[in-house]
């Protein structure tokens, strides 16, 4: 529904995943930028609520890590 979405073919969520970008080649959470994380559906390990929410811990526990804290459980 191009109408609602205002993008090709409305698509909606983050890029387009295919072999090249998607699981093992997707992007990266970590950034050359000090202090910026990406997390989402279009981020390792991929899309749909499990990817998203699992994109999300492995930052959090990356920016715990980077301040010298190893232990994070939930």
């Amino acid at each position: 529904m191009k109408k609602w979405t205002n993008r090709p073919n409305g698509i909606v969520g983050g890029l387009g995943q295919n072999p090249d970008i998607f699981g093992l080649f997707g992007l990266s959470s970590r950034t050359p930028f000090k202090g910026l994380w990406l997390c989402g559906d279009s981020i390792y390990p991929g899309e749909g609520t499990a990817g998203v929410s699992q994109s999300a811990l492995m930052v959090s526990r990356q920016i715990l890590a980077s301040k010298g804290i190893e232990i994070f459980n939930l």
